[in-house]
């Protein structure tokens, strides 16, 4: 770990960054500090990141750290406004954008839905708080998401867990590093997580970078303040100094314990749902499914553990002691059921697998709003059509595109091959003889209606439509969010499931109609 006073050199003295007179050994030295932090958390050299920025001391100090990395890291600067504290929430809000525009970071604004209450406020806003993370880290190339929390903030979150009960997966502090379990491409890193707060104090004063303070950290309504306020002073009353630093030195040791779990149940891991990009769930968190069979052959101990992990990793939520109990009670007494879980999630025990399904679809977004926000996005060389969302019925032009109210698009456009080549076999890309279409002028996107058939690729006759979901592994509840490509009453393709039988690709096809299903 670099020591503090050659780490407070390489700091620039204002919040404005790295300024270009300053000595190649500076930046230099930048980078050098970053390095062993990005290391021990597997941040990979140039890997697009994602920065919680808060604006707060820990987070403006991470900012200024990774963007001296050399190679250097694509960044984006994310603020996430819950709202709760009026004029003081619109002041953070403005001095990230301002730090962002001087440091030539790009940053984006999230803002939170959430009410006052006091009840489970920390819980509600640190979900969505993620949720918008994970939907920029999906956006902007897969990328890590990178938090400020530091050794103080693990500390506290284990003391919470351990005095508001815990199971055996939540005894350890913050982890450097976790993977979001229905996002595998996307994880949290912690490059400060082993340092103390004390420490990167005197680094931020050294340097004299300017940042914001939340008046919200106060307020003992909170449970963290009242243990951060209240308990840890206690104990250092009671066991001094060493107190402290034996917790530090216990939670170290229950992190062993925990890695060492995580190896033995590292196999199990959610498999993707079918079809999840038609079926309209969220696309960061489509649900999953996992072999009864493989939870049944571990110990009830190690299965309740492997249990949890599985929840959190799914729902991004922990799940409760008791309702944790009863799940493994299920298992071990061979039921089938269905568990409400947090957030609108639920878990069924099936005969051979759990399948975990995730909240309804998400909520519409009215076409005007879209056009708006939608403008930041790169310039399309076709007509994009904006069809109301009520609608639930769109237009399709050639080469067009279409928008629909969950933020998923379908593209089409015409292909007139020079050479043979092969016919895509993706879920989300098929290409259909253009010369089957009837009347291209006539192409829609629209979504089930009762009465509806449909004859799939390689089968031998229609059947309806409710029937070949349902045979496709698509819960009833998802049926009404598969978009259909159709001409007049004919259902072309059975977007992200599978293409009519007809207007297939054959040996003397010379135009083809390319069609595509977007979720980011």
């Amino acid at each position: 770990m670099p020591d503090n006073s050659l780490f407070a050199d390489a700091l620039p003295r204002q919040c404005g960054g790295t300024h270009p007179q300053q000595s190649d050994r500076v930046r230099a030295l930048w980078s050098e500090r970053w390095a062993p932090l990005a290391r021990a958390t597997g941040i990979r050299d140039g890997e697009p990141l994602i920065i919680a920025l808060s604006g707060g001391s820990d987070s403006v100090l991470l900012l200024q750290l990774a963007r001296q990395a050399d190679p250097a890291h694509p960044l984006r600067a994310v603020h996430v406004d819950h709202g709760l504290r009026a004029e003081e929430s619109s002041g953070d809000a403005q001095f990230c954008a301002e730090l962002c525009h001087r440091l030539g970071v790009e940053f984006r604004l999230r803002k939170l839905d959430l009410d006052g209450r006091k009840s489970g406020l920390e819980a509600r806003a640190r979900a969505l708080r993620y949720r918008a993370l994970l939907e920029e880290a999906a956006d902007f190339g897969d990328a890590t998401i990178v938090t400020a929390h530091h050794a103080d903030d693990a500390l506290e979150t284990l003391l919470l867990r351990w005095t508001r009960g815990t199971r055996t997966g939540g005894l350890a502090g913050l982890a450097p590093r976790r993977s979001f379990g229905m996002a595998p491409r996307v994880s949290v890193a912690r490059p400060l997580v082993r340092l103390r707060k004390a420490q990167l104090g005197a680094w931020l004063a050294e340097s004299q970078l300017d940042h914001r303070d939340d008046s919200s950290n106060a307020d003992l309504d909170f449970a963290r303040n009242r243990l951060r306020r209240q308990l840890l002073p206690q104990v250092e009353a009671v066991a001094g100094t060493e107190g402290i630093e034996n917790l530090f030195a216990f939670a170290n040791a229950v992190q062993g314990l925990e890695n060492a779990l995580e190896q033995a149940i590292s196999h199990l891991a959610w498999t993707p749902i079918p079809h999840a990009q038609a079926r309209g769930t969220r696309v960061l968190r489509p649900g999953g499914r996992v072999a009864r069979g493989d939870l049944m052959r571990l110990s009830p101990a190690l299965r309740k553990c492997a249990l949890s992990r599985l929840l959190l990793a799914g729902t991004m939520a922990a799940p409760g002691r008791a309702l944790l109990d009863t799940i493994a009670r299920d298992l071990r007494e061979g039921r089938s059921t269905r568990r409400a879980l947090g957030g609108g999630w639920s878990l069924h025990l099936r005969a051979a697998e759990l399948v975990l399904e995730p909240p309804g679809p998400a909520e519409s977004v009215d076409a005007e709003t879209a056009q708006v926000t939608g403008s930041t996005e790169p310039a399309l060389p076709f007509p994009v059509n904006l069809a109301g969302g009520a609608q639930r019925e769109y237009r399709l032009c050639l080469p067009g595109l279409v928008r629909m109210a969950d933020g998923r698009r379908l593209s089409a456009q015409v292909l007139r091959p020079r050479a043979p080549r092969e016919v895509p076999r993706e879920e989300c890309v098929v290409e259909l003889d253009f010369s089957a279409v009837a009347d291209p002028r006539a192409l829609r996107v629209r979504f089930p209606r009762p009465g509806d058939r449909f004859h799939a690729l390689g089968a031998p006759g229609s059947k309806s439509l409710t029937r070949f979901l349902a045979d496709r592994g698509i819960p009833r509840s998802d049926r009404p969010n598969v978009p259909l490509v159709t001409c007049g009453s004919e259902i072309l393709w059975v977007a992200g499931v599978r293409p009519a039988e007809r207007p297939r690709v054959r040996a003397n096809t010379v135009s083809r109609l390319r069609l595509e299903l977007e979720t980011s």
